[in-house]
């Protein structure tokens, strides 16, 4: 946390902010203490002048600014202001009142094992939130994660990026860091996130044992390390050792996802423990660093002339300096179990008022089985599907009643739509997120291809269109690395096959052998990733198979005919694969091995009851079965509970759960019935305002990002989620 003296060449006010003191600086530039007019403490970095000068650096910078500005997590640190046109264009963060991790491990030595799965959480959900607004980090270290009170902070997200380019290799600027790079960083191949999840795993390796996993006495040795050899884990408390060892795996698919190393009720739990997550030094020399920089004050005197920087080459102007704030007194920090009292998202500290404001009325307690009141209703052309949420982000697909459907995006904390695609999408399943990016099949001018739209602002940032007279016919799945789709062509034998590509590229990674179906018959469905494996479905009228590929080349691992009339639904099961045979009246679900094809579990119907779409989430697989709610244990198929339904039972009730919960849509209680997840209690049941004729299958459901939403005819709803 050392700060230095404003020199000279030093600028005194970037925009409205009076620079206090030097924080760093790097192959960018320089980064400054700043306090705003009103007292809010920033984080200021200026790029460097010769870079000012290159417009296409501009550019570039512009957009990722724009782009960051979208990053709102909780554990990273908010864009708050920019100048991209300034002379020498700025960026402003949230200030954050702790150290780096880096300097934390240098003064205190390592941090404890709870400490750790803190810090592994928060860092997860911070790359999830940067992953989702299209950014990849690309430089995660030691230096910039900023330890919190409230938990670690992630800086220079996705910034760096603007340097990618000509002017990044003219200036001789290295993005990433030697020791925390993935191999195919240091390669120079292109990256994924992925990349930044290997960089994760660097980083919890010096935070556990104060070295990074390629120690080496040069960048040279050490890049040699991360693409040849294994890393140290020497010191790494054993629980911890088969996650950090997966988040370093050398190939980019065999890397756990940010939202699986979060977990499903992420990083909250682990830090606000009792206590604190941070170590006592740590904890306490937050607090005296928050005491010392709440008390600066701006340069003063004849020699503090403000100083604007300008472009390498151009000529530098001064102007007057403003009169310096009156001094702030700094209320004594709240210290409970080691933690401190902030406000400001966490980066503005507590300041003395002339008049304390009266604590608003705490809202009464809702009733036993009184539902929840949604936070916000939005009017939309009907939903045509299921709709995905993906970080704070929520996809849908609308039915424009044109044979194709748009796609919309909301905020979700705000419901404020993001943007809308037009109505030109075609063969859609429910969204899929790669990348920071949503697959799409669009009609071109040379047949469909699929577009991938930018998460945040809709922006088409990657097209895919197949070769050799092939068509796309649908988007089968993705991971984080590709795209996944079927294609055909109009001839004679109207032979298929599957296709995976880089979303932002449209470079194929490879495509499967043709598959011939002369009668035009057969239609690849949705499908699901587990791991390095793809399954999906092919039907026909009177049977279906599966089938089971390896992500890396396309090659065959199994496939599987059946006859029971379809298929539910294809889905990731505690690893495994779980299938429901029978798409209208669905008779068994069959968990397997992806690899291999064999069964792990078999839950048949009992007298005749058919089962739902299953959900799957919170370690247990939910189901409906005639009037039963059950859950069961994913690993073995063991029911854990079963909860009894209304005496009318509609077949097409539709499931979704997360939260801690389960919900069922029904439509002869005209809403929704939740139920907790670990006893199947009945919590509450949400009555759709209105009148409403459909069925069941009319419902749309999805839950994520802390929340609950249903979507019905043209109203889409937030709704707390318990």
């Amino acid at each position: 946390m050392a700060m230095r003296e404003l020199g000279p060449g030093d600028p005194q006010m970037l925009g409205s902010y009076r620079t206090l003191r030097l924080l760093g600086e790097g192959g960018m530039g320089r980064v400054y203490l700043a306090r705003s007019p009103g007292g809010r403490t920033v984080a200021v970095k200026v790029v460097r002048p010769e870079l000012a000068g290159d417009e296409d650096f501009r550019a570039r910078f512009a957009r990722e600014v724009e782009t960051a500005r979208a990053v709102s997590g909780t554990y990273t640190a908010p864009v708050v202001d920019a100048d991209v046109t300034a002379a020498v264009p700025w960026l402003a963060t949230a200030y954050v009142l702790g150290p780096s991790l880096e300097d934390a491990i240098a003064a205190h030595g390592p941090l404890p094992e709870d400490s750790l799965r803190a810090l592994g959480s928060g860092l997860a959900e911070a790359l999830t939130e940067i992953h989702a607004a299209g950014l990849i980090h690309r430089d995660l270290k030691p230096s910039n994660v900023l330890l919190d009170v409230a938990g670690p902070r992630v800086i220079d997200f996705g910034i760096a990026r603007a340097v990618d380019g000509d002017g990044y290799t003219r200036t001789g600027l290295v993005v990433g860091s030697p020791g925390y790079m993935s191999p195919e960083q240091a390669q120079g191949e292109r990256v994924g996130v992925a990349s930044d999840v290997f960089s994760l795993g660097a980083v919890l390796v010096y935070a556990a044992t104060g070295n990074g996993p390629f120690k080496a006495p040069n960048s040279a040795a050490q890049l040699y390390k991360v693409v040849h050899e294994d890393p140290d884990t020497t010191g790494i408390p054993d629980s911890l050792l088969p996650v950090i060892r997966a988040c370093l795996a050398k190939d980019p698919s065999q890397r756990p996802s940010p939202s699986q190393l979060a977990g499903p009720e992420g990083a909250a739990p682990l830090l606000s423990a009792s206590g604190g997550w941070l170590p006592a030094p740590v904890a306490s020399a937050i607090v005296s660093h928050a005491s010392r920089v709440m008390r600066l004050e701006a340069p003063s005197g004849p020699s503090a002339v403000a100083t604007t920087l300008t472009p390498s080459g151009a000529s530098t102007a001064t102007v007057p300096p403003r009169s310096s704030p009156s001094r702030r007194r700094l209320l004594t920090a709240g210290i409970a179990g080691g933690g401190l009292v902030a406000v400001g998202g966490g980066t503005a500290w507590a300041y003395a008022a002339t008049a304390p404001k009266p604590k608003p009325k705490p809202k009464p307690p809702r009733k036993p089985g009184q539902a929840p009141l949604a936070t916000w209703r939005k009017t939309m052309i009907p939903v045509d599907g299921a709709f995905t949420v993906h970080g704070h982000v929520l996809v849908a697909p609308l039915d424009t009643g044109s044979g194709s459907v748009a796609l919309v995006a909301y905020d979700i904390a705000r419901g404020r739509q993001l943007w809308t695609s037009g109505a030109h999408i075609f063969g859609y399943n429910p969204p899929w997120v790669v990348q920071g990016t949503v697959p799409a099949v669009t009609d071109t001018s040379t047949g469909y291809g699929i577009g991938c739209y930018d998460l945040i602002s809709g922006h088409q940032r990657g097209t895919y269109q197949p070769a050799g007279g092939y068509a796309v016919n649908r988007v089968v799945a993705a991971d984080s690395r590709l795209v996944y789709c079927s294609e055909r062509t109009p001839s004679a034998a109207y032979p298929m096959r599957i296709t995976g590509f880089e979303p932002l590229t449209g470079r194929v990674a490879w495509s499967t052998p043709p598959v011939p179906d002369p009668k035009g018959t057969a239609d690849e469905m949705g499908g699901t990733v587990i791991g390095d494996v793809l399954a999906y479905r092919s039907e026909q009228p009177d049977s279906y198979r599966l089938w089971a590929r390896s992500t890396k080349d396309g090659s065959l691992l199994w496939s599987r005919e059946r006859h029971s009339g379809g298929v539910a639904a294809l889905k990731p099961c505690a690893g495994n694969l779980l299938i429901v045979d029978g798409a209208d009246a669905a008779t068994s679900l069959t968990v397997c091995d992806p690899s291999t094809g064999k069964t792990v579990w078999t839950a048949e119907n009992r007298h005749g009851a058919t089962f739902s779409a299953p959900a799957v989430a919170d370690g247990r697989v939910y189901v409906r079965q005639g009037q039963l709610l059950v859950a069961m244990d994913p690993r073995t198929g063991r029911r854990i509970w079963e909860t009894l339904l209304a005496s009318e039972v509609d077949e097409q009730m539709v499931l979704a759960a997360g939260n801690g919960m389960v919900y069922l849509a029904d439509y002869i209680r005209d809403g929704v019935q939740a139920f907790d997840g670990a006893t199947g209690r009945h919590q509450w049941t949400y009555s759709y305002p209105g009148d409403f004729t459909g069925n069941s299958g009319d419902f749309h459901l999805a839950t994520g990002a802390g929340a609950f939403f249903i979507a019905l005819s043209t109203n889409l709803y937030r709704l707390p989620p318990r």
